[in-house]
């Protein structure tokens, strides 16, 4: 991108009033962006220029933050053509340096860091080459592939108390104060769904959990969650495992509502919930004054995932209760809209819940 076309850009963008939108001139062997920051990455037919793909790939994989995806239009060619043979017949449709095959795209994205790789050809170009549509995942364990997860057992606890401690340490992740001992918190989370993050050498470096919001048979499928990773190895996909596999287990258990509560200091958490599907709202006005008084904090905010709204025993879509609007939400995600009553707390807040990871009716 030369000059002029950077000063177009950015004043169709003024004339557009797109005020979200930034232009930054690089090269796609060198992207000026810090690590981890990125969360999709498309382009258009661009990558085949290049006579280092590999450091383009490695580039996309080091900004995108664990779980990323790419989306890219490119040229490939057949597997049985020769780099001679690429190059006459890729010059011919615009790829002077000659396109990768179908096989090494496949393999120089997975040896860069991606998983769950496809390449699909749309049309032929000419004689074994193709434009085509990429696709593929940032690794989600991010810089901790041997990282795994499982259940949570008694002689877990000093382990993760310690990671519990340094969460409470920055006054953004709790309202506890200290952490309690095992036989506390055992009473109080839900013994199926507690769950730490291993690395190969048996260091717990997170933990996950659930626990149940009331014990009224009306929200016997609602649950809060509580997240946390070790210092040392946060932004490197540890949370998103543990969220992930609690999520699974909460479905395969009948949960419909996933619920927590964030301090919106707490940037990492809330993108972590919104990349797994919980979308924000802000507490109520009496809740947020519960936190004023309790930590002098000015706000927390709700995160809420629900699975099956339409069935949920404790919502009742009435007059009183009537749904106001569905939109579509990110990755297919369908969104509903609900204007209700607090019985508790006595004035109306307009909340909005994620049913399912599939767009489904509601």
């Amino acid at each position: 991108m030369t000059l002029e076309m950077l000063d177009l850009a950015r004043h169709n963008a003024t004339e557009a009033g797109a005020v979200n939108v930034e232009f930054l001139e690089g090269t796609i062997e060198n992207i000026p962006l810090p690590d981890r920051t990125i969360d999709v990455i498309i382009s258009n037919c661009v990558i085949n220029l290049s006579t280092d793909k590999a450091a383009v790939f490695a580039e996309m994989r080091r900004v995108l933050r664990p779980g990323g995806r790419i989306g890219v239009s490119d040229i490939v060619a057949d597997d049985h053509l020769t780099v001679g043979d690429r190059i006459e017949r890729g010059s011919a449709v615009g790829s002077i340096v000659g396109p990768l095959s179908i096989g090494e795209y496949q393999t120089e994205l997975l040896d860069a860091g991606f998983e769950t790789v496809d390449v699909t050809t749309t049309h032929r170009l000419g004689d074994g080459v193709h434009a085509a549509i990429i696709r593929a995942c940032s690794n989600s364990a991010g810089d901790s592939p041997g990282i795994r997860t499982r259940r949570m057992i008694a002689s877990d606890w000093p382990q993760v108390r310690a990671i519990y401690e340094t969460g409470i340490a920055t006054g953004n992740a709790t309202f506890e104060t200290s952490a309690p001992s095992w036989q506390e918190w055992d009473k109080s989370h839900l013994p199926d769904h507690r769950l730490v993050a291993e690395d190969p050498h048996g260091t717990i470096v997170g933990w996950a959990s659930l626990t149940a919001v009331s014990d009224r048979c009306a929200y016997a499928g609602v649950a809060e969650n509580s997240v946390y990773v070790h210092p040392d190895h946060g932004g490197r996909g540890v949370g998103r495992l543990l969220m992930e596999a609690l999520i699974d287990g909460s479905e395969a258990a009948g949960y419909w509502t996933i619920q927590t509560g964030i301090f919106p200091e707490s940037a990492a958490s809330l993108a972590l919930h919104d990349r797994c599907g919980l979308p924000h709202r802000w507490a109520t006005r009496a809740r947020r004054q519960t936190a004023r008084n309790l930590a002098g904090h000015a706000d927390a905010r709700a995160t809420q995932r629900n699975r099956r709204l339409g069935r949920c025993p404790d919502i009742d879509v009435s007059p009183r209760r009537q749904p106001t609007s569905r939109c579509r939400g990110r990755s297919g995600h369908e969104r509903l809209r609900i204007e209700c009553n607090d019985m508790y707390l006595g004035h109306r807040y307009i909340s909005t819940w994620l049913t399912g990871r599939k767009r489904r009716a509601v």
